[in-house]
């Protein structure tokens, strides 16, 4: 798979999580990042996600 198809996978999955939905009320953000988390390797690429995580983390957004 290619590398901006990985990225872009991660990120729109994090989106989706932390968005509210009509369906479905918005996680936080380390719910989110714990979400991911948990299939890295499997549907995220370990690396990228490992990385992504870290940003999210240093970012310190408000929730």
């Amino acid at each position: 798979m290619p590398l901006g198809a990985r990225i872009l996978r991660i990120v729109d999955s994090y989106d989706a999580m932390t968005t509210n939905r009509a369906y479905q009320c918005a996680m936080s953000i380390e719910a989110a990042l714990e979400d991911l988390a948990g299939y890295s390797g499997t549907y995220y690429d370990p690396w990228i996600l490992k990385e992504f995580i870290q940003m999210m983390k240093e970012a310190n957004f408000p929730q």
